[in-house]
């Protein structure tokens, strides 16, 4: 089972996978990349 701190890393990085494909690869502007302490 996932913790409540794992759960949250992983909204958190599924939020990062629709911003990625959200950059205009004309002028990216990547968002940053989430903590990872796993």
């Amino acid at each position: 089972m996932a913790t409540e701190d794992e759960k949250a890393q992983l909204d958190e990085w599924k939020k990062y996978r629709v911003l990625v494909n959200w950059v205009d690869i004309s002028n990216p502007d990547w968002p940053q990349k989430p903590n990872s302490n796993l």
